[in-house]
């Protein structure tokens, strides 16, 4: 019962005042979690200065995760993303990590996750990446970045 404590009361704490991660941001067997976003509302950079391994944000095995939702997310300035083995994610396909990150970096390693065609759509409100699909972070956000209009 203890679990389901913290679980509920994970999600429904929120840090407003963090705007900027100057090393990575970890997430690891996070128990109930459900949101990132929901905790970060206003993370805007993760600057990245200190990484883990290659990577400046890092999602992994949270399974009960169904959105990452960091919609004020637009700038990793060093490292790559890793997201992994998290069942319950959606809108992870539906991120163009590149306009968030260092333009052209392959080394993203998303694997593992809940499958696009069984995740909600993004809105068409939404603007749509270079292969013409959407993106947003969630069913009520869409992605936000500097190289193309914010909606």
């Amino acid at each position: 019962m203890e679990n389901m404590d913290f679980a509920a009361e994970l999600n429904n704490r929120s840090f407003p005042a963090l705007r900027e991660i100057t090393g990575y941001l970890l997430f690891y067997r996070v128990f109930g979690l459900r949101s990132i976003g929901q905790l970060f509302p206003n993370l805007a950079v993760i600057r990245g200065q200190q990484l883990l391994f290659d990577f400046s944000f890092v999602v992994y095995e949270l399974v009960q995760l169904q959105e990452i939702g960091l919609k004020s997310l637009a700038e990793l300035q060093r490292g790559s993303v890793l997201i992994e083995k998290n069942p319950n994610l959606c809108y992870v396909e539906s991120i163009d990590w590149g306009r968030i990150g260092l333009s052209g970096r392959p080394n993203h390693f998303i694997q593992g996750n809940k499958k696009a065609s069984e995740c909600p759509k993004c809105p068409d409100r939404c603007p749509a990446g270079g292969d013409g699909r959407r993106l947003c972070w969630n069913n009520d956000e869409c992605q936000k970045g500097k190289d193309f209009l914010l909606q």
